[in-house]
C-alpha cells in the first residue's frame, strides 16, 4: 500500500517535469522505469541483503535468472526454447546440489 503511493507520487511528479521538457512524450515512462527499477528495487535489495545471512542471499541471488524467466513466461506470455528452459534447470540443480550436498556429506560421517 505504501509503495502503492510512493509509486503514484513518483511517478505524477516524473510525469510534470516530462512536459517541460523537450524529450519525446515516453520520457516519464522511461523515467519511471529507471528510478523506480534501477533506483528504489536496488535500494531495497541492499537492505534486504544487509538483514540475511550469505549463503541465503546467494542462493536468492543466484536464482535470479530462473524468477525472471518464469516471470516472463507467466506474465509476459513469452515462449521459451530448449535453451532457456535448459538453463533454468542447470540453474536449479546447481543450487540444490551446492546446499543438499552438506547435509548428505554430513548425514554420512
Amino acid at each position: 500500500m505504501f509503495q502503492n503511493i510512493i509509486e503514484v507520487l513518483i511517478l505524477s511528479a516524473i510525469q510534470g517535469i516530462s512536459e517541460f521538457l523537450p524529450i519525446s512524450s515516453s520520457a516519464h515512462l522511461i523515467l519511471y522505469a529507471g528510478i523506480l527499477s534501477g533506483g528504489f528495487a536496488f535500494v531495497l535489495q541492499i537492505y534486504a541483503q544487509r538483514n540475511i545471512t550469505p549463503a541465503p542471499a546467494a542462493i536468492i541471488f543466484s536464482l535470479e535468472g530462473v524468477f525472471a524467466t518464469i516471470a516472463a513466461w507467466f506474465i509476459l506470455n513469452q515462449i521459451l526454447d530448449v535453451n532457456n528452459l535448459l538453463g533454468c534447470f542447470f540453474i536449479l540443480c546447481g543450487v540444490l546440489l551446492s546446499q543438499l550436498l552438506p547435509l548428505i556429506k554430513k548425514k554420512y560421517t
